[in-house]
């Protein structure tokens, strides 16, 4: 099990999750999102960590050039909410995490699945329709998950079960570290941390 911390939008948050042991660090470009960053930032931050730490750049935009722009940022992996096969966007030497929060078309090649029913909001996420989706998307496919949606230090033991599920990789928090949108809480990243180790390793 992994853990991803989202939203990254300064050079000293990205930095301080890396010390406390995060796998990967996410930002945001080309979103309408509070935690939207410019290209050239995400290109600063991902110069600044060490080579041990995933970066993943996550862009909600669904045209060939937002797509093309968050790959000039040369991540490790890219997350997208659309299936780039619809865009005839080929996607090579990255890895590819598609995002959803239904049913939806799953790209064939992508390296793993984000599953966030709080649609990116932060909102905490339904135990019985994260286990339905899943299960839909796993009949015909073998794909890692990665779990989103509301999670916080707080909260982790109560999705055990869910968490626990044989195709999960990763979580994926955001707001859950965070004491205002985009500005990571460093108490709540250490205690994050903390109560990850303690209920899955």
């Amino acid at each position: 099990m992994r853990v991803k911390y989202c939203g990254i939008t300064r050079m000293e948050d990205a930095i301080y999750a890396e010390r406390m042991g995060a796998h990967a660090i996410g930002v945001v470009v080309n979103s309408n999102s509070k935690r939207e960053i410019s290209i050239e930032k995400a290109k600063k931050i991902f110069s600044g960590l060490g080579p041990y730490i995933t970066k993943v750049c996550v862009t909600s935009s669904k045209s060939r050039k937002g797509i093309k722009e968050a790959l000039s940022t040369k991540p490790d992996a890219i997350q997208i909410y659309t299936n780039p096969e619809d865009l005839e966007l080929i996607l090579e030497d990255v890895a590819v995490i598609q995002s959803i929060s239904k049913l939806e078309t799953v790209h064939r090649n992508a390296d793993a699945i984000l599953i966030d029913n709080s649609m990116g909001g932060g909102k905490e996420i339904s135990i019985s329709s994260e286990l339905e989706l899943i299960k839909k998307i796993d009949e015909k496919n073998n794909f890692p998950f990665i779990l989103a949606g509301g999670l916080k230090h707080d909260n982790l033991n109560k999705f055990r079960k869910l968490i626990s599920y044989s195709g999960f990789y990763a979580l994926d928090v955001s707001s859950g570290i965070e004491s205002s949108p985009g500005i990571k809480d460093r108490g709540k990243m250490r205690k994050f941390m903390k109560n990850f180790l303690r209920c899955f390793n």
